[in-house]
């Protein structure tokens, strides 16, 4: 290969790579600034409606990386790589993880639904899982009350929901 061949092939490559890895930066670089201005909308948004603040951080994160993973399977896309297997794998991911952590799920499930409607607050007398008492904490996985015999129990949200 002579010094003409060569230079004309690096231009090749340079024009048809270098406009797809501009693409991916700009989609990524814009993914950021989106995931970013959309997790704090969301946050402020939850703040407002006086979601409970553990809730309103984990939900805003969550969307975030949910941004973020969309964006880089794009970029993925724009260079020709297959990303139906990236979303069969990432759904098996989730069922493996779901069956595996089935009881835990089932827990934090719970306590978002006793976040987000707010059967009974701190304070509250309640009556859960065979049990008696005050409220001292609602958390994302458990509840924590204190008896009238001066216990304090944590019950899985699972069993009060």
């Amino acid at each position: 290969m002579n010094g003409d061949n060569i230079r004309e092939e690096a231009t090749r490559l340079l024009m048809g790579y270098g406009a797809q890895s501009l693409g991916a930066l700009l989609l990524l670089l814009a993914s950021w600034i989106a995931a970013g201005w959309i997790s704090r909308m969301l946050g402020r948004g939850l703040e407002r409606a006086r979601v409970d603040l553990t809730l309103t951080r984990f939900v805003a994160r969550l969307a975030r990386w949910v941004i973020l993973l969309l964006a880089i399977l794009g970029c993925l896309g724009i260079f020709g790589v297959e990303t139906t297997s990236f979303a069969a794998v990432i759904g098996a991911a989730g069922l493996a993880v779901g069956l595996a952590f089935q009881g835990t799920l089932a827990n934090f499930a719970s306590g978002v639904m006793l976040l987000v409607f707010r059967p009974f607050e701190v304070n509250h007398v309640i009556k859960a899982a065979g049990h008696t008492g005050k409220v001292d904490a609602i958390g994302i996985f458990a509840t924590t009350i204190d008896t009238f015999d001066r216990r304090r129990l944590i019950i899985p949200n699972s069993s009060i929901f």
